[in-house]
């Protein structure tokens, strides 16, 4: 199993459930982690981009890109794009003060 994503339904009532009391697990050598918002099992490398883009962005971009490199492509585009709106803001309002 290669999946970004593992859907509660599929893994709620198997012997994924230990990850319930650990809050993930290891499958085949990666870590999966909880999303407290949604219950999916999410890969490990995916959790900087459902901090800082939300689970909603990333389960879009999953579901619409099957390859996980075009995935995480994506969402990176997507974070420097929002960090930059970030600094832009931020560099307004120390104008704004001066």
């Amino acid at each position: 199993m290669n999946a970004l994503m593992i859907h509660p339904d599929y893994w709620m009532n198997s012997q994924l459930s230990i990850a319930r009391f650990y809050g993930g697990c290891n499958i085949q050598g990666r870590y999966y982690f909880i999303n407290k918002e949604s219950n999916y099992l999410i890969r490990d490398d995916l959790r900087m981009y459902v901090n800082d883009l939300g689970f909603k962005t990333v389960e879009k971009a999953v579901k619409r890109h099957a390859d996980e490199k075009e995935v995480k492509a994506i969402l990176r585009r997507l974070r420097s794009i929002i960090k930059a709106r970030k600094r832009a803001e931020k560099r307004q309002e120390t104008k704004l003060f001066e």
